[in-house]
């Protein structure tokens, strides 16, 4: 499903199946945690999904995690798995953001920012940053710098870089492409 936002240019897209109520509860049941209000409905209106326009303030967002019987990296559960451990116990990772990620807790809906590289061995809410005050203010905050710059989704230089797909960048490269190159659509593989 995709929904486009008031007042601002994102749209979520590529979202999972849509979830009911039940199948929400199922999922919390299953996994022994109770996800906050906001961030319920969020799963609710969309199921995960990819912004448009993934530029935050704080982060690049490439995904929010949904819920998904398939294999997925974008599966909530798979995130929830993946970081046990490595973010503070009652975190909840919600959307990955390169190798960062954002997380709420698993009692209310504020929205934090867990930065790989300041990893320790004993995760704290302290080591998090704040980043919004609920998940839909997260996409509220998704704009664009400036709507004449922005790059094509058709561009080859953005879907290279959107992805993060190292192989489709040596490929481009080792065809003579030049990274710091701003294609016919103004994007470059770098901004």
């Amino acid at each position: 499903m995709t929904l486009r936002y008031a007042m601002t240019p994102i749209e979520i897209h590529r979202s999972f199946a849509p979830l009911t109520r039940s199948g929400l509860n199922k999922f919390m049941r299953r996994l022994q945690l109770v996800l906050p209000p906001r961030y319920q409905e969020f799963l609710l209106v969309h199921n995960g999904g990819m912004p448009t326009y993934p530029i935050h303030p704080m982060v690049y967002l490439q995904y929010f995690a949904g819920l998904t019987t398939r294999p997925s990296s974008m599966s909530l559960a798979r995130l929830i798995a993946s970081f046990r451990g490595r973010i503070p116990a009652d975190a909840v990772p919600i959307a990955l953001c390169n190798r960062d990620l954002l997380c709420v807790a698993n009692t209310y809906d504020r929205v934090f920012l867990w930065i790989a590289d300041d990893e320790n061995d004993n995760p704290q809410w302290s080591d998090l940053t704040y980043v919004a005050a609920d998940v839909f203010e997260v996409v509220a905050a998704l704009k664009p710098s400036d709507p004449d710059d922005l790059p094509k989704p058709e561009s080859k230089l953005f879907r290279i870089g959107y992805q993060g797909n190292v192989a489709a960048l040596d490929a481009y490269l080792a065809q003579g492409g030049d990274i710091n190159e701003i294609d016919e659509q103004r994007s470059s593989i770098v901004s």
